[in-house]
């Protein structure tokens, strides 16, 4: 399998997703007037899930932009943007990765999720106490 064709499945999701997520905003009649969806934003998120699943040998800049059908300066900036957030880092051959946030992000995440079931464990073990 080549490198493009390994890079498909996620090149499609990426561009598929963002796709998904502005017809879900048009389609949502919850959504007021003065919301507009950031498509600056929405492309940088979908950069962090591009990125995903490359934390060896990254994704050169050229097949990002591809993927998002970005300029490359327009690429450029946006992995600027999430190298200084932490959010992806670029590697010596050139190539971009994720950064550590959000690992760190999905840690505290479970972090969080551990002390609430703890809480709930707890409450539990105090309501099915026998009465003497």
């Amino acid at each position: 399998m080549t490198r493009a064709q390994a890079l498909a499945p996620q090149c499609t999701a990426a561009s598929g997703a963002r796709g998904i997520a502005l017809a879900r905003h048009q389609a949502d009649p919850e959504q007021t007037d003065s919301f507009r969806l950031n498509e600056a934003q929405q492309r940088v998120l979908q950069i962090v899930l591009l990125l995903a699943g490359h934390e060896i040998e990254g994704l050169a800049q050229g097949q990002v932009a591809k993927a998002m059908g970005s300029s490359g300066s327009q690429t450029h900036n946006d992995l600027r943007n999430l190298r200084e957030a932490g959010f992806a880092e670029r590697l010596q051959n050139g190539n971009w990765r994720l950064g550590p946030k959000p690992v760190q992000v999905a840690i505290a995440h479970q972090q969080g999720l551990a002390r609430i079931q703890a809480a709930l464990d707890e409450v539990a073990q105090r309501f099915s106490r026998h009465p003497r």
